[in-house]
């Protein structure tokens, strides 16, 4: 007996949720109504609700039906927000958010370092592991060996995580400093570093600089520089007043993505906060430069820095380290599969090209596959000379080509993903709204001037401009200018004197002495009605707040019809109203509309307004 009453239970609920208003293409249940139109129904009711809801969804089935989700402001709209929502969304937190704290961690420290790399050449002989180990013996100086292998040596100079390959720079972090990193040797690249120091980092530094060239009037530009900067003038005036380049100039010399400073610039930073700029100028090739801190992000994360790491992290290497977690997480998972062939055709080139079945599956994320005809298509497409390449080359050439390929499906279903969805159904709603109203309603009516004056013609009774008083008004700070005023306003041809006598002039409080305004005053503003003013002819005075006003009814004016251009954007309003009455009627008779038993029934005992 139990089991049948909760069955019975279990029915009604799903019968309860299972209800749905339906309209043309369109529906939502009456779980999902209830959370979406909450306000409306507990503040409108719930007839009025559902019927603004059917109109909104029969304008969305004519707006589809004209393809407006074709045109280009639309698709713009919608990839905009793409867009933005990958840029927030796409990475899962649990695999964005350790990479972000570890590149913030790595930060913290900045290290010296002398680099040996060399990209090898057909014909490269050189036994770099040997010549590694005498480096690292010290038979070899390291300087030496970079004199000798390397074409384009870089001096020493110091580094920051993020702008390093992540393996090297992790490298980098675990040896101390006069020792060396391992060899790494990939790609016909070989590459060690020696750490030679490391220093504390400064902070994320957001600076400026003011620039002047090292020439005859060196001391002069120095000292006009520094003597406007110590008057208190903002750096990024001064920039703009003195600066010796087009970008100092317009944007304060503003340096964005906190480079590596000079050592000079260092020393004289260290321990500084937001608003210091440099004593003494730094000299760089022929020109000296004067640095200002705009500002200091410590490398300490925190709720209110989040996001801006975030986005450093993304424009920086550690981006890769955030694509291979997510591709370890996507190959692991069970919706991506890799099947046998594809250990075939990885063996190396030449077993790829004896591969005979053009429609075996090698690999597959979700709905996507790609047999071996896509990759044999790809290959040729973009490849060329792959006689020559070593077995190991060509696995990693297509373990390469799968990763692109699976992050590229990746990203693609990310609009697929149901929360993504709804928010990108819910903008497309607005925007076919927007175009009911902006590109059919209105564009309709605006295009045809001539329907607009026959409108007025025939509804000029109801565009009438109401009786009003042609006035001047004076508002008063000062209570001891009242009667002198008053005066003056008595005598209409004084007004213009009056103005000018009190223009611009203020009170011991700092405000406006008398301010002057005139035109036609409604019968119907809070002037008459509210404070007492007579709708009559005559000077009057009254109190609004903390002011007193006189006000000058020169003439009544009464009730007018307004001409058609004054009338016209009321006119095209109303025009715009009538056709979305007819537009509406129009769909409710070809669009079929079901609101299901139970639906409103149970809308009205939970909202019961």
């Amino acid at each position: 007996m139990k089991k049948s009453l909760f069955v019975l239970a279990a029915l009604a609920t799903h019968a309860v949720f299972g209800q749905s208003l339906v309209v043309g293409d369109q529906s939502i249940t009456l779980k999902d109504f209830k959370e979406k139109y909450k306000y409306g129904l507990e503040n409108t009711g719930v007839d009025a609700t559902i019927n603004s809801t059917v109109e909104f969804m029969l304008l969305q089935q004519l707006a589809k039906e004209k393809k407006a989700d074709t045109i280009t402001s639309f698709r713009n709209a919608v990839g905009m927000r793409v867009r933005d929502l990958k840029e927030t969304k796409l990475i899962p937190s649990a695999i964005l958010d350790p990479i972000v704290a570890n590149y913030v961690k790595a930060n913290q420290n900045e290290y010296r370092i002398l680099v040996f790399n060399v990209i090898k050449e057909e014909g490269d002989t050189n036994n770099y592991d040997q010549i590694y180990k005498d480096v690292k013996a010290g038979t070899t100086k390291m300087e030496d060996a970079i004199l000798t292998y390397v074409k384009n040596p870089v001096p020493a100079t110091f580094v920051k995580a993020g702008t390093l390959d992540n393996e090297l720079f992790g490298e980098i972090e675990k040896t101390p400093v006069g020792s060396y990193t391992k060899l790494f040797s990939a790609n016909g690249s070989v590459v060690f570093a020696k750490v030679l120091d490391k220093r504390p980092s400064l902070g994320y530094i957001t600076f400026g600089t003011i620039s002047y060239p090292n020439d005859f009037n060196t001391d002069e530009s120095k000292a006009k520089i520094y003597s406007a900067l110590k008057s208190g003038k903002k750096f990024e005036d001064v920039t703009k007043e003195l600066g010796s380049t087009d970008h100092e100039r317009k944007a304060g010399g503003l340096v964005f993505g906190s480079p590596i400073l000079p050592d000079e610039v260092y020393a004289q930073f260290k321990g500084k906060t937001k608003g210091y700029y440099t004593t003494e100028p730094v000299k760089i090739d022929n020109k000296y430069f004067i640095f200002n801190i705009y500002n200091i992000e410590p490398y300490q994360l925190t709720a209110d820095n989040k996001e801006f790491f975030i986005r450093e992290v993304k424009n920086s290497t550690y981006a890769n380290q955030v694509t291979d977690e997510v591709l370890k997480s996507i190959m692991v998972a069970p919706n991506y599969k890799e099947y046998a062939d594809l250990a075939t055709i990885k063996k190396s080139y030449a077993d790829f090209k004896a591969f005979k079945n053009q429609s075996a599956p090698l690999f597959q994320y979700k709905t996507k596959t790609e047999k071996y005809s896509d990759l044999k298509n790809f290959i040729e497409k973009n490849y060329k000379d792959l006689d020559k390449i070593t077995p190991k080359e060509w696995s990693a050439l297509i373990d390469y080509h799968i990763d692109n390929s699976v992050y590229s499906a990746f990203a693609e279903e990310f609009t697929e993903r149901p929360e993504i969805k709804k928010e990108l159904d819910d903008l497309r709603q607005n925007l076919y709204s927007q175009w009911i109203f902006d590109d059919y309603l209105k564009a309709e009516i605006n295009k045809d001037v001539a329907k607009q004056k026959a409108y007025y013609e025939s509804h000029k009774d109801q565009y009438k401009w109401e009786k009003s008083a042609k006035s001047r008004v004076a508002i008063i700070s000062d209570s001891k200018l009242v009667s002198e005023v008053k005066k003056e306003m008595s005598d209409t041809k004084k007004w213009e004197a009056l103005k000018a006598k009190y223009d611009k002039k203020l009170s011991d409080k700092n405000k406006i002495l008398v301010s002057f305004e005139e035109g036609k005053v409604p019968a119907t503003a809070e002037v008459f009605t509210e404070y007492k003013v007579p709708y009559e002819q005559g000077i009057h005075q009254t109190k609004v707040k903390d002011r007193e006003v006189i006000v000058a009814v020169d003439e009544l004016l009464p009730e007018e019809t307004m001409t058609f251009e004054e009338a016209q954007d009321t006119v095209k309003d109303a025009m715009t109203e009538a056709m979305l009455q007819e537009t509406l009627a129009n769909q409710k008779k070809k669009v079929k509309v079901e609101i299901q038993p139970g639906f409103v029934e149970d809308l009205k005992k939970t909202f019961k307004k």
